[in-house]
């Protein structure tokens, strides 16, 4: 598994970084090469906001209707509520992507997001100083009906090019100038939506389109080291 997430790391050809898996801690910093860096992860997960009644959940996550918590209860960054995605979609939604998202653009704070669940399709916005960034991650039954879903999304993208770093691994993808980065994993479908952020983001002042794609090659290594 390891080796494979290296190659992810090193066939991405953006100056941007790859942020390790499985604490949502901190890294180091963005790597200056024209690969992206793979980095390890130490540190606390960020912590859980609370609310008005004194409970708190992790980062990015919603409790489903008629859910309640006890008092002082909190609820880990990757635990599936009742009647919503499985773990490995929402976790586009917890401290892993955000952390990424955060180092990559040097924010002071940890992004929030907000998602919702619905025909098996997770929406998770972040809405961003620099705009909105939206992760859809669909559900499909099996491979070929992932790869069919796919296949209709990259029919109606518009300007589209390979995505060489996740294609040179063997997975369909694809990316645009305007700021989208898919790929199918198994029965899995992430799409990557920077298009409203804008033309460049960061210190770097990256394209938002190389900014997709690194996002999308930090959920590719989360979901090969699960």
């Amino acid at each position: 598994m390891k080796k494979l997430r290296m190659r992810v790391a090193t066939c991405v050809a953006v100056p941007l970084l790859v942020t390790a898996c499985g604490s949502g801690g901190q890294s180091g910093p963005a790597s200056t090469a024209p690969a992206v860096a793979a980095q390890s992860s130490a540190g606390a997960t960020p912590e859980p906001a609370a609310s008005s009644t004194g409970m708190s959940m992790g980062p990015g996550h919603t409790m489903a209707p008629g859910q309640t918590m006890a008092p002082g209860q909190t609820m880990a960054p990757a635990q599936k509520v009742a009647g919503g995605p499985p773990d490995e979609v929402a976790m586009v939604c917890g401290p892993e992507i955000q952390q990424a998202i955060k180092k990559i653009l040097r924010l002071s704070a940890t992004p929030r997001s907000s998602s919702t669940w619905k025909d098996d399709l997770l929406r998770c916005t972040y809405p961003l100083e620099a705009g909105r960034l939206v992760l859809l991650v669909k559900k499909s039954a099996d491979r070929p009906a992932a790869v069919a879903y796919f296949n209709s999304r990259r029919a109606t993208a518009g300007n589209i090019s390979r995505l060489t770093g996740l294609s040179s691994l063997g997975l369909p993808a694809y990316q645009t100038t305007g700021g989208i980065a898919s790929f199918v994993k198994d029965d899995m479908t992430l799409e990557v939506d920077a298009t409203a952020l804008a033309s460049t983001v960061g210190p770097e002042e990256t394209t938002r389109s190389e900014f997709a794609s690194t996002i999308a090659s930090n959920v590719l290594a989360c979901w090969t080291e699960h």
